[in-house]
């Protein structure tokens, strides 16, 4: 995939040799809310780049790529089939907000990033382009300029921001630390993207919550809720290969993972659950069951191959290669803490909320979900009628599986620490 050096000189060659299609001034309204939001901008100087990636969620993504060169940043997202109709219309991205309030997300979210990315006064190129044509959009201050392009082999959108021009002895050490900034915020916000996201080759979506700020190593489990329905919003979360357990929940009957079992355990425990079925893990001899969902493998003592399966469908992820898994839902536990409750929008995590009513200070939450409200920097949830009624069923959901837990755990000698 394309990163930023070779989108700066398709933007210069752009510049030199393209026809110019159109030229204009963004329209007084679209001018206004750029200068109401440059401020806000400049605080949170990453926000665009967020959005971007928001939008790419959005519209079915197959993979994106953030990079930072020395004059600029950019976004980069990639799509399998042609792009829709929306986003090939560059005067969608030449007006304000509430102009275009009935787009799709994906539109809507690409909009706010090129907005944001102009907001502080920085020149900013928007290149969109599929088999049928595209054009670049490239916009600084209240003027912009369209430009044509041919069909592409590939269907992309790419956002680029231009650094501000600074002294040279200057420029290196701002950069590195505005890089930084940039990779340290997208490795814990996208850490659960559903569309894989690498940060100049570096995969920030580990599926697992150690990026997150505060959260303390987990000791005792992973409880993953299953999503099957590759339209709902969802987390990628990290393959139970990846990180085995000590120990299985099948049926209701509790089973150790095999002592020379590899690789070794590195959770205390693990459970898996579908809202719609129940009891799907089992045991087999030989072989995993093709499409299936293997949870663990390893060699028996009498030097049989044996596969904890799950019987279920469509539960991976397509474009990790089955390296993460499909889920609406995931609950950490760990050392003491704080209870806090993470919401997920189009693949970026939000700013924590407390849940102030456990009083365990050991579970961390994460929960996609596309619909809930945020204030105007889209990172916090509002503490709406909406957020409270989940946060009470999450609190509910996690009480459940402590009163479930702790009679099973106790014989086991495992840590657990009672509500």
């Amino acid at each position: 995939m394309a990163g930023v050096g070779e989108l700066e000189e398709l933007i210069a060659r752009l510049h030199q040799d393209a026809q110019l299609d159109s030229a204009g001034k963004f329209t007084l309204d679209l001018a206004k809310s750029l200068q109401k939001l440059s401020q806000l901008a400049r605080t949170y100087g990453n926000r665009w780049a967020l959005y971007a990636t928001q939008a790419g969620v959005a519209g079915g993504a197959s993979q994106m790529h953030i990079s930072s060169g020395l004059r600029s940043e950019s976004v980069t997202i990639k799509f399998t089939g042609d792009l829709p109709e929306p986003l090939r219309d560059p005067r969608r991205f030449t007006r304000f907000d509430s102009e275009g309030a009935e787009d799709a997300p994906d539109t809507l979210l690409l909009r706010q990033a090129v907005q944001w990315a102009l907001a502080p006064g920085s020149s900013v190129s928007l290149v969109v382009e599929d088999r049928r044509g595209g054009f670049c959009l490239s916009g600084q201050h209240q003027n912009y300029q369209i430009r044509d392009l041919p069909a592409a082999e590939a269907s992309r959108v790419a956002l680029v921001r231009e650094r501000p021009a600074e002294a040279w002895w200057r420029n290196p050490f701002r950069r590195a630390r505005n890089s930084l900034a940039l990779l340290l915020e997208c490795r814990w916000r996208l850490s659960f993207c559903p569309v894989p996201v690498k940060f100049d080759g570096l995969s920030l979506c580990s599926g697992m919550p150690y990026d997150l700020p505060g959260v303390p190593p987990l000791i005792l489990m992973e409880q993953l809720r299953l999503e099957s329905d590759p339209s709902a919003a969802c987390l990628a979360a990290s393959h139970p290969g990846d990180i085995p357990a000590m120990h299985y929940l099948v049926g209701e009957q509790v089973e150790r993972r095999p002592q020379w079992a590899t690789p070794p355990a590195q959770v205390g425990w693990m459970e898996m659950i579908h809202p719609t079925r129940n009891g799907m893990l089992f045991l087999q001899d030989g072989p995993p069951a093709p499409g299936g969902f293997t949870v663990g493998s390893w060699w028996s003592a009498h030097g049989e191959p044996q596969h904890l399966s799950l019987n279920f469908q469509d539960c991976l992820m397509e474009v990790y290669d089955g390296r993460r898994c499909r889920c609406a839902n995931a609950l950490f536990y760990g050392r003491p803490s704080r209870d806090l409750v993470y919401f997920q929008r189009f693949g970026m995590l939000c700013n924590p909320l407390e849940l102030t009513n456990l009083q365990t200070d050991a579970w961390t939450v994460i929960v996609a979900d596309n619909t809930i409200q945020l204030d105007p920097t889209g990172l916090t949830p509002i503490r709406d009628e909406y957020v409270l009624r989940r946060s009470g069923e999450i609190e509910e959901s996690i009480r459940q599986t402590q009163i479930r837990l702790a009679g099973r755990l106790d014989p086991l000698g495992l840590p657990f620490r009672a509500f």
